[in-house]
């Protein structure tokens, strides 16, 4: 979420806390001491500045020159601030970066000096004379050197003289953790600011002591405490703590109640855990609190502490930002949300709160202004949260009219769509997708929805026709409505005025899409998402005029003929446009005849290119791999491709899903595929492919699912421990005993008890693009041109297919070869092996009796081998494998029970 912007508070009371900033009107009509100046010329003349910045330093009267404060009576200079010169505002880091001085012995001949800024200036050729210079300052209060590249540590407590000092701003350095030692013992402190420093080590538990400081910024310098500890001291004044991204573990103290002045909070990124105590009631002054990205993981508290104390007797009369996402919150929502009246940003995302989303979103009506007027940002995605259609609705009742986002996104809402959302005038982001919500979308959306620059709508149950209306959000940026039941026709009128629009995915839908053959889009899109759409069955021009398409899905969009020559010459195919390029999805279609032999792709990073269940023919072009070296998925399945495996194919280093299944392919196995070090996934079953497996697959410690099966592969199996879940090597002539490694496969030592969707591509390189959700950008579930991992299992007898549930599915099926040998007791380590098929191979020996430790088996076949012996007790298992001797060859084998 963004920052609440409390900056300018900030600036006010460090103003109050100074008392100067600009040059002294009254001192112009003072000259300055002959000394203050000559010290300021030896550091204009000192200072390296490429870009003379401090060409304005000219005259007798340094009182006049900008940066430069004197007093009033004598024309000492009291004050040197650099800020309007050498800020980060400043356009060009590099000539920032240039500017730096070699000492600061100038410093000792301004004995009035009170405030000295000169935050940007390279002072790591000083070292640490730096503070012997300003020990020889007996007025100076204020000290800002951020980001001046100093480093190491500072001398003894026994050699600073900083006892006047009051405002103190050494962030952005490289300062080590015993400066903070010496730092406790400055009694005279407001405000210290060492944040983004190397301080790795313990927080000083004396700051909490300090009598006079209010303002405290250690955020991002590697620290660690206990909170217990270091929220436990005094802390008698203290205003403003900023501990973000540093290491403080533990639970919350209740203590953290008695800090009465405290107003802004920051323990983002960290290790705190537990819950938030219910005495955070008592802090009246509370402005902001972030403890997001964190190990909370219990209830909010039901009832706050203290609030009577409160002026107005209601819970945080001032806060404006409350954000703890990213932790583990579980339970309801509590109701003193709803009274929080000048909240202005509420995110709880990404947690696991469930039960209802509560009333007071906006059906408190007998409270006169209604609950939560100031709420401009609601953020509750990414939970277990559930709304009927009538809670829904109160979203949109009047106390939220000053909404302007509002993210529910993947969670569990079920009910009609409200049209009500649509009276959010203010509203500029809206994310609801990945819900159950169905019914059509209001027409009124986008008659009253004139700010709405995001619109995400995905992955629901929506039905209806697209609303022409929607065509007038001239704002629009976003537009996704994908994985819904909506149909209908698309027309030109629908794109009306969404000169803005940058992401439009219609995928997964029934729409028709009817314009003219010349029609011009009035936007250019970098993400186009049309699968399953009636676009064909050839391409249109209206594509001409996307030149910066990055992700491209056509799948599915009943398209036949030739396949595109993918030019920027368009001559009626696709083309695929220069700079970045993500994704190319052509999958389900009608394609026919060979892929071309030249596209002429430049620039980007490629990640995903699928052309599977076409008709086309011909060879894999030999360039492929050459032309998009970043692939992480490369799908060609279900067509009838002939030849072999272009070598060019082991340039794509990156790969992690190739599928090349069900064609024509022959040849051997290349070795080549061994060196690709993060492929995770391998498809080359139902080919013509002959030859020994290669011993180089030994390498590919990431693999999880390998199926090779109905090909011609010959000879031994090579020994494999890695990651395997999913073995098929079914119906080849593999000859030779099962490698005892086998008993090694990690996934399968144990039970998968936690469901995960097996898939990959180029969700999270697009998510760091432009696009990103907790950016200035656009938001959505993302989860684009993914291969989904999916297989078809022999399930007790039955052929099953797995996709979202094949995470909990681990199967070695090596049936129909010409394997021999003993049943390698190793296997029976396999404690999580939930099939197992061995049928109709050459086995002979003892069944091991450790085979009825697998209880997890739900599918085994050892029929049609020359098993002998005894048939290990099932008895302790029986409800999983009851139907096992309608498998196993009974012929020379007996059951014990």
């Amino acid at each position: 979420m963004e920052a609440i912007t409390w900056l300018p508070l900030m600036f006010l009371i460090l103003c109050s806390v100074r008392g100067e900033f600009l040059p002294n009107i009254g001192a112009h009509l003072m000259n300055c001491m002959e000394s203050d100046r000559e010290a300021l010329i030896d550091f204009k003349n000192g200072l390296h500045d490429p870009a003379n910045r401090l060409s304005s330093w000219k005259g007798s009267n340094c009182c006049h020159w900008w940066g430069i404060n004197c007093e009033n009576t004598t024309g000492a200079v009291i004050a040197v601030d650099l800020r309007q010169y050498l800020d980060a505002s400043c356009d060009d880091i590099w000539e920032r970066s240039s500017l730096f001085v070699d000492n600061l012995k100038w410093l000792t001949g301004l004995v009035s000096l009170k405030h000295l800024v000169m935050n940007e200036v390279n002072l790591s050729m000083v070292g640490s004379y730096w503070i012997r210079q300003l020990n020889k300052l007996p007025s100076l209060t204020e000290l800002h050197l951020s980001s001046c590249r100093l480093f190491g540590s500072i001398p003894p407590p026994t050699f600073l003289n900083l006892t006047s000092i009051i405002i103190l701003d050494l962030s952005v350095n490289q300062f080590l953790p015993k400066v903070l030692d010496c730092l406790v013992n400055v009694s005279s402190l407001v405000t210290l600011d060492m944040s983004n420093n190397w301080l790795d080590g313990r927080i000083p538990l004396d700051f909490s002591e300090l009598p006079n400081l209010q303002f405290l910024y250690l955020g991002a310098s590697g620290l660690s405490e206990s909170c217990h500890q270091m929220l436990g001291g005094q802390w008698e004044k203290i205003q403003v703590l900023d501990f973000g991204g540093n290491d403080l573990h533990g639970k919350l103290p209740s203590s953290i109640g008695n800090m009465t002045f405290l107003s802004h909070l920051d323990l983002s990124n960290n290790s705190v855990d537990s819950g938030i105590p219910s005495s955070i009631g008592k802090l009246c002054n509370f402005i902001s609190l972030d403890v997001s990205r964190n190990y909370i993981n219990e209830t909010l508290p039901k009832f706050l502490e203290g609030i009577e104390i409160c002026l107005s007797r209601n819970p945080f009369p001032i806060l404006q930002s409350f954000d703890l996402l990213d932790n583990y919150l579980v339970g309801n929502l509590p109701e003193w949300l709803g009274h929080i009246e000048n909240l202005v940003e509420l995110d709880l995302s990404f947690n696991y709160l469930n039960g209802q989303i509560p009333a007071f979103f906006g059906s408190f009506q007998n409270l006169s202004r209604g609950p939560l007027p100031s709420l401009q940002y609601l953020d509750l995605s990414d939970n277990y949260l559930v709304a009927s259609f009538g809670s829904l609705q109160n979203l949109s009742r009047r106390p939220l009219l000053n909404l302007q986002f509002l993210d529910l996104s993947n969670n569990q809402l079920v009910g009609k769509l409200p049209e009500r959302l649509a009276q959010l005038e203010n509203l500029v982001d809206l994310d609801l997708s990945n819900n159950s919500l169905y019914g059509p979308i209001a027409t009124s959306f986008g008659i009253l929805q004139q700010n709405l620059t995001i619109m995400g709508l995905g992955e629901n149950e929506l039905n209806g026709t697209l609303p022409e209306s929607l065509g007038q959000l001239s704002d629009l940026e976003y537009f996704d409505v994908s994985f819904n039941k909506l149909t209908g026709i698309v027309t030109e009128a629908h794109f009306l005025k969404l000169k803005k629009l940058g992401h439009l995915d219609l995928s997964s839908n029934s729409f028709t899409l009817d314009v003219n053959s010349n029609w011009v889009l009035p936007f250019q899109v970098s993400f186009l998402g049309m699968g399953s759409c009636h676009l064909g069955p050839s391409f249109s021009t209206w594509l001409k005029s996307q030149k910066y398409v990055e992700h491209l899905d056509f799948s599915n969009a009943s398209f036949s003929g030739s396949v595109p020559d993918c030019s920027n010459n368009f001559s009626g195919s696709v083309p695929i446009p220069s700079g970045s390029f993500y994704l190319l999805d052509l999958s389900k279609n009608k394609f026919s005849s060979n892929i071309p032999n030249k596209w002429n792709i430049t620039g980007g990073t490629f990640v995903f290119l699928s052309i599977a269940n076409n008709q086309i023919n011909g060879e894999i072009p030999a360039w492929i791999g050459n032309i998009v070296p970043g692939l992480e998925v490369f799908d060609l399945s279900n067509n009838n491709l002939i030849g072999s495996n272009p070598s060019s194919i082991g340039n794509c280093s990156g790969l992690a899903a190739l599928d090349l299944s069900n064609n024509h392919l022959s040849g051997t196995i290349p070795t080549f595929l061994g060196q690709l070090s993060g492929l995770k996934s391998l498809h080359l079953n139902d080919n013509k492919f002959h030859g020994q497996l290669p011993s180089s697959f030994q390498n590919l410690s990431s693999l999880e699912t390998l199926s090779l099966g109905n090909n011609r592969l010959n000879g031994s199996i090579p020994p494999w421990i890695g990651s395997i879940q999913i073995l098929d090597l079914v119906e080849n002539q593999l000859t030779g005993s099962i490698p005892a490694s086998f008993g090694h496969f990690n996934a399968m030592l144990q039970a998968q008890i936690i469901n995960r969707y097996l898939w990959y591509g180029a969700a999270s390189i697009y998510q760091n693009a432009a696009y990103g959700k907790n950016t200035n950008g656009y938001i959505g579930s993302m989860e684009f041109g993914n291969y989904y991992e999916s297989f078809v299992v022999n399930m007790k007898g039955q052929l099953l297919r797995y996709t979202k549930t094949l995470s909990l599915v681990t199967m070695i099926d090596l049936s129909g070869n010409n394997l021999s040998g003993d049943l390698p007791i190793e296997m029976t380590n396999l404690l999580g092996l939930v099939v197992l098929n061995l049928s109709r191979n050459r086995f002979t020996g003892h069944i091991p009796k450790s085979i009825s430790k697998m209880k997890q088996l739900s599918s085994l076949d050892l029929s049609r081998n020359g098993f002998f012996g005894a048939i290990p007790s099932w008895s302790s298992y029986v409800d999983n494998l009851g139907w096992v001797t309608s498998l196993v060859s009974l012929e020379h084998l007996v059951m014990i029970e």
